[in-house]
């Protein structure tokens, strides 16, 4: 088997969309996988930008506008103004709620809520529900002097700081998962003569990664733009995950094979083939001298 790069020859690699397209990059230079997740990670980043910035950030930004003078976590408790009335502030992706006691209003659908209550913060979407308790050695302010203006400096670096954060931690799932593709694709690509390194099972584990990726940041623009619900994004989620391991598989056929491999096409066994060699080798009466 070959096991370095150097000794194949360099296809160029430059989409992973098919798994023609996928193989190539196993055995083109690691720089070109590099560059193309880089690209589709730009991507990703945007998307994910889209999505805080059409969602989260509007419901956020009214609601330090609404904060009161003197409230604050202390003691592991929301201590709220007694004369302040309690702050609600939703749309359709995100909710989120300040020192509430009533039931929630009917017809309310965000899909996915915060609320601030005396003891806890509770967090509701399709997915569960999650409480937490406040911790008492924190102490931390919830004024509109000391949030609005905060938020509004810091607003630009935390949806790139968060989006890129999330970005970064989708390419550490790839090399994680590419690594683990790669075992059996190595079996499957020694057995079936194909003509690539230990470090090419890895890379084009890596690419047929890529298609899975694409799938969930145009499901998460798309779902930002309100044009799929948040069960498409599931559905969308689900489906990717079987990506991987499937672009995996059929882009280990389109590898090339082994030279040595590719020379043995005949069937030694076969009488034509049998008929042939022996004609191949019989000489010819009429042939000029």
């Amino acid at each position: 088997m070959v096991e370095t790069d150097d000794a194949v020859p360099t296809p160029v690699a430059w989409q992973p969309i098919t798994p023609t397209g996928i193989a190539a990059f196993a055995n083109a230079p690691l720089r070109r996988l590099l560059t193309v997740q880089a690209v589709i990670g730009l991507f990703l980043m945007a998307a994910f930008i889209t999505y805080f910035a059409r969602t989260w950030v509007p419901v956020i930004s009214e609601v330090t506008q609404l904060l009161p003078e003197t409230s604050i976590i202390r003691d592991g408790q929301l201590h709220w103004p007694p004369d302040t009335p309690p702050i609600l502030v939703e749309n359709s992706f995100f909710s989120l709620a300040v020192a509430r006691q009533q039931a929630r209003p009917a017809g309310q659908t965000a899909d996915f809520k915060i609320e601030l209550s005396r003891d806890e913060l509770k967090m509701t979407s399709l997915l569960g529900y999650w409480s937490f308790t406040y911790p008492r050695w924190a102490e931390i302010p919830l004024t509109r002097a000391e949030l609005e203006p905060k938020w509004g400096a810091w607003l630009p670096a935390l949806l790139a700081g968060i989006s890129g954060l999330i970005t970064f931690g989708i390419w550490l799932s790839w090399c994680g998962l590419a690594a683990v593709y790669s075992w059996p694709l190595r079996v499957m690509v020694y057995f079936r003569d194909r003509q690539t390194s230990r470090l090419g099972c890895w890379k084009l584990s890596s690419a047929a990664l890529l298609p899975g990726a694409l799938l969930m940041g145009m499901a998460t623009l798309l779902y930002a733009l309100e044009q799929i619900p948040l069960v498409g994004v599931i559905v969308a989620f689900g489906i990717h995950l079987v990506m991987g391991p499937v672009y995996a598989f059929l882009s280990a056929f389109a590898l090339p094979l082994l030279p040595e491999a590719a020379t043995l096409k005949g069937n030694p066994f076969s009488d034509s083939d049998k008929k042939k060699s022996s004609t191949q080798g019989r000489k010819n009466p009429f042939r000029r001298r």
